[in-house]
Protein backbone atom coordinates (compact mmCIF):
# COMPACT_ATOMS: atom_id res chain seq x y z
CA UNK A 1 0.00 0.00 0.00
CA UNK A 2 1.41 3.40 -0.95
CA UNK A 3 2.08 6.19 1.48
CA UNK A 4 1.31 9.56 1.10
CA UNK A 5 3.12 12.21 1.02
CA UNK A 6 1.72 14.91 -0.37
CA UNK A 7 -1.92 15.31 -1.63
CA UNK A 8 -3.13 18.72 -2.81
CA UNK A 9 -6.73 17.86 -2.09
CA UNK A 10 -5.70 17.24 1.78
CA UNK A 11 -2.99 19.56 2.05
CA UNK A 12 -5.03 22.22 0.86
CA UNK A 13 -3.33 25.52 -1.34
CA UNK A 14 -0.03 26.83 -0.44
CA UNK A 15 1.87 30.16 -1.66
CA UNK A 16 3.16 28.79 -4.60
CA UNK A 17 -0.35 27.34 -6.13
CA UNK A 18 -2.21 30.84 -5.21
CA UNK A 19 0.54 32.63 -7.13
CA UNK A 20 -0.69 30.64 -10.28
CA UNK A 21 -4.14 31.07 -9.84
CA UNK A 22 -3.80 34.73 -9.60
CA UNK A 23 -2.19 34.58 -12.86
CA UNK A 24 -4.79 32.64 -13.93
CA UNK A 25 -7.48 35.82 -12.61
CA UNK A 26 -5.55 37.99 -14.47
CA UNK A 27 -4.05 36.48 -18.15
CA UNK A 28 -5.83 33.55 -18.49
CA UNK A 29 -9.69 33.92 -17.68
CA UNK A 30 -10.82 30.93 -20.45
CA UNK A 31 -9.11 28.62 -18.62
CA UNK A 32 -10.90 29.73 -15.50
CA UNK A 33 -14.20 29.38 -17.63
CA UNK A 34 -13.29 25.40 -19.17
CA UNK A 35 -11.16 24.08 -15.71
CA UNK A 36 -11.81 26.37 -12.73
CA UNK A 37 -9.27 27.39 -10.62
CA UNK A 38 -6.45 24.69 -9.12
CA UNK A 39 -7.54 22.79 -6.18
CA UNK A 40 -11.90 24.43 -6.53
CA UNK A 41 -14.77 21.56 -6.60
CA UNK A 42 -14.63 22.44 -10.61
CA UNK A 43 -11.29 21.56 -11.57
CA UNK A 44 -11.12 18.81 -9.37
CA UNK A 45 -14.08 17.49 -11.43
CA UNK A 46 -12.03 17.73 -14.62
CA UNK A 47 -8.77 16.29 -12.49
CA UNK A 48 -10.71 13.22 -12.06
CA UNK A 49 -12.70 12.87 -15.49
CA UNK A 50 -9.05 13.45 -17.57
CA UNK A 51 -9.81 16.44 -18.86
CA UNK A 52 -6.93 18.10 -17.36
CA UNK A 53 -3.82 16.73 -18.08
CA UNK A 54 -1.43 15.20 -15.81
CA UNK A 55 2.06 13.39 -16.23
CA UNK A 56 3.05 10.79 -13.45
CA UNK A 57 7.01 10.72 -12.86
CA UNK A 58 8.21 7.08 -11.04
CA UNK A 59 11.82 6.55 -9.60
CA UNK A 60 14.06 5.96 -6.79
CA UNK A 61 15.72 8.38 -4.38
CA UNK A 62 19.33 8.65 -5.41
CA UNK A 63 19.94 11.36 -2.80
CA UNK A 64 18.59 12.94 0.50
CA UNK A 65 20.79 15.26 2.30
CA UNK A 66 23.28 18.53 1.45
CA UNK A 67 24.53 18.93 -1.72
CA UNK A 68 26.54 22.03 -3.32
CA UNK A 69 24.88 23.58 -6.11
CA UNK A 70 26.87 25.52 -9.40
CA UNK A 71 27.92 28.58 -6.97
CA UNK A 72 29.06 26.12 -3.99
CA UNK A 73 26.45 26.73 -1.98
CA UNK A 74 24.84 24.18 0.03
CA UNK A 75 21.22 22.92 -0.15
CA UNK A 76 19.38 19.97 1.68
CA UNK A 77 17.34 18.14 -0.85
CA UNK A 78 15.87 14.96 -2.07
CA UNK A 79 17.07 13.91 -6.12
CA UNK A 80 14.47 11.18 -7.53
CA UNK A 81 16.05 9.80 -10.86
CA UNK A 82 13.08 8.64 -13.33
CA UNK A 83 13.34 7.20 -16.37
CA UNK A 84 13.17 10.58 -17.95
CA UNK A 85 14.91 12.66 -15.85
CA UNK A 86 16.33 13.74 -12.42
CA UNK A 87 13.67 15.54 -10.07
CA UNK A 88 15.05 17.47 -7.32
CA UNK A 89 13.22 19.11 -4.21
CA UNK A 90 14.09 20.95 -1.05
CA UNK A 91 14.16 18.82 1.61
CA UNK A 92 11.75 20.34 3.95
CA UNK A 93 7.96 19.94 4.89
CA UNK A 94 6.76 16.40 3.85
CA UNK A 95 9.70 15.10 2.74
CA UNK A 96 11.48 15.15 5.83
CA UNK A 97 9.85 12.27 6.04
CA UNK A 98 11.86 9.68 7.67
CA UNK A 99 10.70 6.92 4.88
CA UNK A 100 11.87 9.20 2.20
CA UNK A 101 15.71 6.84 2.06
CA UNK A 102 18.18 6.13 -0.61
CA UNK A 103 16.24 3.40 -2.44
CA UNK A 104 12.28 4.33 -1.96
CA UNK A 105 10.44 4.49 -4.70
CA UNK A 106 8.86 7.54 -5.42
CA UNK A 107 5.46 8.57 -7.45
CA UNK A 108 4.74 12.28 -8.45
CA UNK A 109 1.30 13.62 -10.09
CA UNK A 110 1.84 16.83 -11.69
CA UNK A 111 -0.14 19.02 -13.77
CA UNK A 112 1.02 22.07 -16.32
CA UNK A 113 -0.47 25.40 -16.45
CA UNK A 114 0.90 27.40 -19.05
CA UNK A 115 -0.14 31.50 -18.91
CA UNK A 116 0.49 33.52 -21.68
CA UNK A 117 2.00 36.84 -20.37
CA UNK A 118 3.58 39.78 -22.06
CA UNK A 119 7.54 38.03 -22.19
CA UNK A 120 5.86 34.88 -23.68
CA UNK A 121 4.43 31.89 -22.45
CA UNK A 122 4.82 30.73 -18.74
CA UNK A 123 5.03 27.28 -17.70
CA UNK A 124 4.17 26.00 -14.14
CA UNK A 125 4.28 22.52 -12.84
CA UNK A 126 2.13 21.89 -10.22
CA UNK A 127 2.28 18.42 -7.89
CA UNK A 128 -0.93 16.65 -6.96
CA UNK A 129 0.04 13.98 -4.91
CA UNK A 130 3.32 12.44 -4.40
CA UNK A 131 3.47 9.01 -3.25
CA UNK A 132 6.11 6.90 -1.37
CA UNK A 133 5.65 3.44 -2.88
CA UNK A 134 6.47 -0.10 -1.32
Amino acid sequence: MPHVLYDLREHGLNGYVENINLRLRQLSPNYIKRYGLIGSPNWWTMFNTGRISKTVHSGVVTHVGLCRDEFNEEHDVVRIETDRRDIEYDREDFWLDPKVKLGAWISIEQVKVITTTQDGPLTEIVDVRILLLD
